[in-house]
Order: C-alpha cells, then sequence, then structure tokens
C-alpha cells in the first residue's frame, strides 16, 4: 500500500491511498487484478465548484485473458461510495466530496464499466466493447470511477511513422468528476464528451451518446464516429489528430 499526497484545484490537500495485487501469469489463463482506493479531501472551503471535505472507497476487479490467435478479452468491475459513512452531508449541503461519488448521497454504486474484445494481428489492431476510450475528446481527469464508452473502432500502423484509426461511439457512463468538470469547464464545450448537464443523467450507467449530448428525450442517433492519425516523423516531433 502507498500512501501520497496530491493537490487538486482549490483544495489544501487531497490524499490517496491505493493497494494492488495481481494475480495469475499473463501466459496461464490471463491476469486478474484487484484495487482498492482510498480518495479524502482534507479543504477546499475557499473553493465554489470542488468537494469542501469528505472521503470515498474505490474498489476495483479487472480480468484480461491471455491471447488467442491474436483476440483477447476483458472486463472490468467498479464500485465507489462512501463505503463507511465517513461524509458529513449536512456540511455545506450539496458539495461535499460530490467530485468523489455518483450518487447524490454518497452510498455505493456499481458497474461493469469495461466488457471488450481486442484483436491484434501484424499493424492491425481491432476493438470493440465497454471500455476506457482514449481520444481527445473523451480523455478526462479522474477522481475515483472514469468515464467509460462503448465503442468499436480500429487501428492500422501504415508505416513505421504513421498511423490511423477509426471509431464509432454509441454509448457513455459518466465518471464521479463528471458534473464537477461540467460546472468547471463551462456547457457547451463538449470535453470528455458531456455537452448536456450531467447532474440530470445517472452516474455509473450508459446512456445513449444522444442522450448524454442533447438530453433526455432526444431523438437517437448512430453514435459519434471518430477519425484520427497520428505522424510522428522523429523521436522529438509527433503530429496527430
Amino acid at each position: 500500500m502507498t500512501f501520497q499526497m496530491k493537490p487538486i484545484v482549490g483544495a489544501v490537500a487531497l490524499a490517496t491511498a491505493t493497494a494492488t495485487a495481481a494475480e495469475t501469469p499473463n501466459d496461464k489463463g490471463g491476469k486478474l487484478t484487484a484495487q482498492v482506493k482510498l480518495q479524502h479531501v482534507v479543504d477546499a472551503k475557499d473553493n465554489g465548484y470542488d468537494p469542501n471535505t469528505g472521503t470515498a472507497e474505490m474498489f476495483t476487479l479487472k480480468y484480461l485473458s491471455s491471447s488467442i490467435n491474436g483476440a483477447k478479452i476483458g472486463m472490468g468491475f467498479y464500485a465507489v461510495g462512501d463505503l463507511f459513512d465517513n461524509t458529513d452531508l449536512d456540511i455545506d449541503p450539496g458539495r461535499p466530496a460530490s467530485g468523489l461519488y455518483v450518487t447524490g448521497d454518497a452510498s455505493v454504486k456499481a458497474v461493469l464499466g469495461e466488457l471488450f474484445v481486442d484483436y491484434s494481428r501484424n499493424d492491425l489492431n481491432v476493438y470493440g466493447g465497454r471500455m476506457m476510450f482514449k481520444s481527445p475528446l473523451t480523455t478526462s481527469i479522474e477522481s475515483t470511477l472514469p468515464d467509460f464508452h462503448t465503442v468499436v473502432g480500429a487501428n492500422y500502423k501504415a508505416t513505421k511513422s504513421f498511423s490511423v484509426g477509426l471509431a464509432q461511439m454509441t454509448q457513455m457512463s459518466i465518471a464521479a468528476r463528471g458534473a464537477s468538470e461540467f460546472g468547471l469547464i463551462g456547457e457547451g464545450t463538449g470535453t470528455a464528451g458531456i455537452i448536456q448537464s450531467p447532474v440530470a443523467l445517472a452516474r455509473a450507467e450508459f446512456h445513449d451518446i444522444s442522450t448524454v449530448a442533447l438530453g433526455e428525450g432526444a431523438e437517437d442517433t448512430n453514435g459519434l464516429t471518430i477519425l484520427n492519425a497520428s505522424f510522428k516523423p522523429s523521436k522529438k516531433m509527433n503530429v496527430s489528430g
């Protein structure tokens, strides 16, 4: 178990303790990883946006299978909340540790955030399912529970320095910090895929992209199509978009 102090915007300190254990080697049935994360906001009383004070715990259980002809299966179960009821919700109502939980009362909520297939052969990689999808549009700061997306896509390394990718995203599960990021950054930016206020949507549940982007009752769409390319002519230069 390791302990470390990390600053957050407007907070005096954020104490984090994480314990991780991994079992079964990758060449014999896959890799199973368990993690327990404890996070406590000491004080942020001078900030009108971030959590004032509170404690949250997150339990993660992840499995990645060994490769079978280039294909792997992965899954991840997450549960987050104030397991030991240490947060006083009567202090500064509406703000205590709001960026650490996915429920209004800090109760524990669980989600199967990852369930995907990943296939690689030579320079081609194909994937699909629920996952933490990394892109300029979807990457955001994590506190406890991260964002998850339902997506299918492929990446192809055309040359040693040039690669392209295409993905179709259909659903999103909003993270613990979703509401905080929306309020801090401002609506309409599309950061992390959130354009409508996530306060109106249940977090740690998968919603159609049309609902996340346009709100409840919005007409269903086929999702978001994402095209990306990366060119790295040298070790010190990388152009991507």
